[in-house]
């Protein structure tokens, strides 16, 4: 529940963040900046679609199903996708440093594999047949994707401010849960322990008190009160006796 609650307070916190950030460079840029800004984001989005066509094309070239090359979609999604999405982030909400170079230094990363790829797919648009190495490389291409977008992204996550900070409450609050649990713990051993020492105390009494009794029991005093009461019984009984028997 905690978690929950902390991960929907990082998360509004993120996009208030870009918010303000995108309503301040809006108003700082001078509106010919911004349409300058605009050409070019629409360039960008323009090569992303040309890159990521022949990415899907260089990866189908590697399947040998159907739906291997509609499988073959994943490579461009995650290499031309994290690209857009990183120079939106870079433009709006990076501002740790080490943050922003490493998404920086991902995002040059993607740029190469992206171009070499596409030159990759105009080079083999020949119809020549592909070698095993590149074969190979077009096969496991998808999962290298992955494995690339997944480290890249993981980084940048981990290094969010947001992130962090959310981390370490997540960890003062599990310490707290811990130390709230420990204190139960040991007011339960505590209450038991009490019970077994209330339970052993309750014995020693009753066996003290037995002994005393069985002692008492010996003393001359006891064993005269006792002699003395049974001579009573017994001459209460004579009298009985007497009492029925027929006079003569």
């Amino acid at each position: 529940m905690a978690l929950s609650l902390l991960n929907s307070n990082s998360s509004s916190n993120a996009i208030s963040d870009i918010k303000k950030n995108l309503k301040g460079m809006f108003s700082k840029t001078h509106p010919a900046a911004l349409i300058a800004w605009g050409i070019v984001g629409l360039i960008l989005l323009a090569g992303v679609i040309f890159t990521g066509y022949h990415n899907w094309n260089l990866f189908s070239r590697g399947a040998q199903t159907d739906f291997g090359r509609t499988f073959a979609a994943i490579p461009p999604l995650l290499l031309d996708g994290s690209i857009v999405l990183l120079l939106i982030l870079l433009l709006t909400y990076f501002r740790d440093r080490l943050q922003w170079w490493i998404a920086v230094l991902f995002n040059a990363v993607l740029f190469i594999i992206v171009g070499v790829n596409t030159s990759l797919d105009y080079s083999l648009a020949t119809g020549e047949p592909l070698s095993d190495g590149m074969r190979l490389y077009l096969r496991w291409g998808i999962v290298w994707s992955f494995l690339l977008a997944f480290i890249g992204w993981e980084l940048i996550i981990h290094l969010d401010p947001h992130h962090k900070r959310q981390s370490a409450r997540a960890q003062v609050e599990e310490e707290a849960e811990q130390e709230t649990h420990d204190l139960e713990l040991e007011i339960l051993k505590m209450e038991l322990k009490q019970k077994k020492d209330d339970l052993e105390y309750e014995k020693k009494i009753q066996e003290r008190m037995h002994a005393s009794r069985m002692k008492a029991a010996e003393s001359d005093e006891v064993e005269g009160a006792l002699i003395d009461f049974e001579k009573g019984e017994a001459i209460n009984k004579a009298k009985k006796i007497r009492g029925v028997l027929p006079k003569a």
